[in-house]
């Protein structure tokens, strides 16, 4: 949920309640929202004449010319009327407090198929329902034979099996390139906990398959963008239900 605080202002020229029309002051009217999790924007109208609106119109990086100074210019126009008056839009973001905001995470929980062999329980039980080393495969058992034997061809025919497959999406603003370049880097790593993202939802959502997975998490992609001062940041996220071999994949730093 977002808040948005709303302050406008009168026209006012340069002398005490006058409009001189040549060259009139630049007119506040702005808008400022806080998204909730740490990310504001705010929006500035100004009015001056048509020569002087490329000269006065904000530029990226400028300070927000009303009360919240946490806020920088991202972009501008103008637009000239038929009196020769500009009217100039500014478009400013910052972050609430300190150098990131919280991330947002979107989470999407479906299946996803695997071969049998990457089964935890493959090699003490499933192997002996007639897996082929020679074929890789379970085949049918004889034609013929006691009963007892048609157990041990239970899988003929079975090459996979499905599992839990949980893909996260996560987004956040930061001015701190360093946050940036430390998630470029965490791709394709592993984690339990990774800063600044809160994955206490999973909880319980793992079981090792082995000793040797140990972690649950990766990051799998990282884009990012430029937004006035700010970098948008999106990431994707993978919790493997069995978790990641840690003599294949490494933790994130």
């Amino acid at each position: 949920m977002s808040y948005t605080e709303i302050t406008k202002g009168n026209f006012r020229g340069l002398g005490a309640g006058s409009i001189n029309t040549k060259d009139p002051q630049l007119q506040p009217n702005y808008s400022v929202e806080f998204d909730g999790y740490g990310l504001i924007t705010g929006r500035a109208t100004f009015v001056c004449t048509a020569s002087a609106a490329k000269a006065r119109t904000p530029k990226r990086g400028d300070v927000f010319p009303g009360s919240e100074k946490r806020l920088y210019c991202h972009r501008a126009s103008y637009t000239i009327n038929g009196n020769k008056l500009a009217t100039i839009t500014a478009e400013y973001c910052g972050i609430e407090n300190g150098t990131k905001t919280l991330m947002v995470l979107k989470g999407d929980t479906g299946l996803s198929t695997e071969s049998i062999k990457s089964h935890k329980n493959f090699k003490d039980v499933l192997q002996s329902k007639g897996w082929s080393i020679e074929k890789q495969a379970f085949i049918e058992g004889p034609e013929v034979g006691p009963p007892s034997l048609a157990d041990q061809y239970s899988l003929t025919g079975v090459k996979s099996f499905v599992r839990s497959n949980i893909q996260i999406q996560g987004s956040f603003y930061t001015s701190d390139k360093s946050l940036l370049t430390y998630y470029i880097a965490s791709v394709g790593k592993t984690f339990s906990s990774i800063k600044d993202a809160d994955f206490s939802i999973y909880n319980g959502c793992f079981t090792p398959d082995s000793k040797f997975h140990t972690l649950p998490g990766m990051v799998t992609n990282v884009s990012h963008e430029e937004f006035g001062n700010l970098y948008k940041v999106n990431v994707s996220f993978r919790i493997a239900q069995g978790g990641w071999h840690n003599l294949i994949y490494f933790p994130a730093g």
